[in-house]
């Protein structure tokens, strides 16, 4: 009777508890979003936002860009994603603001976006930001009117 159940519990594997798990991801991710084009010759360029947020009751947020390629095999084939470039986004990340998802403006290529930056504090005002991607590794900012 031993061996068996000997036997059952090997076949049956090892139960793992999440809760012992560490986590491979960034807990403090909030949002991740793919949009837009880099490359007006490549249209298998993205851009990608990793947007994470930090605190409870004050929530201030960073927010990363990456530019990225697919990859294609000898068929043409689309096979994985590759990683150009990627930098943080340092004036805003410096704000203490709390941040939105990027909006694409114009056209579906995204030639700029408009990002959010709010303000958990009722005494300082919300903002709003045109970034401009220039090439992987290089863009511009800029603060814009609240409308």
């Amino acid at each position: 009777m031993k061996k068996l159940i000997l036997i059952l519990l090997l076949l049956i594997g090892t139960v793992v508890n999440a809760e012992n798990i560490p986590s491979q991801v960034d807990l403090n991710i909030k949002s991740v979003i793919t949009k837009g084009r880099w490359s007006e010759e490549n249209f298998n360029s993205e851009y990608r936002f990793i947007l994470y947020q930090y605190g409870y009751e004050h929530v201030r947020g960073k927010i990363w860009i990456q530019w990225l390629q697919w990859e294609f095999d000898s068929d043409g084939i689309s096979t994985q994603k590759k990683l150009v470039s990627e930098m943080p986004i340092a004036e805003l990340n410096k704000l203490g603001y709390s941040l939105a998802i990027p909006e694409c403006m114009e056209n579906w290529k995204c030639p700029y976006f408009e990002i959010k930056a709010y303000s958990t504090f009722e005494s300082v005002p919300n903002k709003k930001f045109k970034l401009t991607p220039i090439e992987p590794g290089k863009y511009k900012i800029e603060e814009i009117p609240w409308k």
